[in-house]
């Protein structure tokens, strides 16, 4: 069990060991604990990461944890670039990103760490597998579903950032695929940020969802935002 906060403590270790400023220790198994160096003085980031279905083995992906190999221009140029993004978002920010690299490259450790940034600056946000989403939403279709097909969509459509990681992964039946379309679509009219990982090229995004989808992803992402090398960053912090 954590110590009792020292409310005093939170201007003092704004960096602190333990959280690295965030208020909360991830455990490796996703779990949550309260960290007592009194960055939080409520359970509000706790309870916002938790809501915002982050899976197990990303519990780390933090901008922190990004590393850096040395001498390396590239990888250092998106991380200031993330870490820009996650500290200029604003309430009501509709300006959203379209990461795009080979699988390995660490786009989805980017994308899910300026989302816990920006939720640790005080946003809303969650985070969707593409594959798992499409999965949710075909589900959704079925009278004996869990979850609606409205009240599915009006998740995914309520957070101030969310983030739909490796899109492209897999070939979408018409069906489905308005409903997508519909989801980025909703979310560009109502201004709300969207953070895309994908592998595919320009072309290839065009080709796979159609000149509808690739428009909305022009408008409302930053396409300008570094490419991520070829090499495998994944394999690399392993060895």
């Amino acid at each position: 069990m954590p110590k009792k906060a020292n409310p005093s403590a939170a201007t003092q270790n704004a960096e602190c060991p333990k959280c690295g400023g965030y208020g909360i220790i991830i455990g490796d198994d996703g779990s949550t604990e309260r960290c007592d160096c009194g960055i939080l003085g409520t359970q509000t980031f706790r309870l916002r990461y938790e809501q915002a279905q982050i899976p197990q083995r990303f519990a780390r992906k933090t901008l922190k944890a990004f590393q850096v190999p040395r001498g390396d221009k590239h990888r250092r140029e998106i991380l200031n670039a993330a870490s820009s993004y996650a500290q200029a978002f604003t309430r009501g920010e509709d300006r959203g990103l379209l990461l795009r690299g080979s699988t390995g490259a660490g786009k989805t450790h980017v994308a899910v760490g300026i989302l816990i940034e920006v939720m640790r600056r005080g946003f809303s946000g969650l985070y969707w597998n593409v594959s798992d989403l499409l999965r949710s939403i075909r589900g959704s279709f079925s009278q004996s579903a869990e979850f609606s097909e409205s009240e599915l969509l009006e998740q995914v459509e309520g957070v101030d950032l969310l983030v739909l990681d490796d899109l492209g992964a897999e070939h979408i039946d018409p069906k489905v695929l308005d409903r997508l379309y519909l989801i980025i679509n909703r979310r560009y009219e109502i201004g709300r940020a969207t953070i895309i990982t994908t592998n595919l090229d320009e072309f290839e995004l065009k080709e796979r969802f159609g000149a509808r989808i690739y428009s909305r992803l022009q408008e409302m992402c930053e396409t300008a935002f570094p490419e991520f090398p070829g090499e495998d960053y994944r394999f690399k912090m392993m060895q």
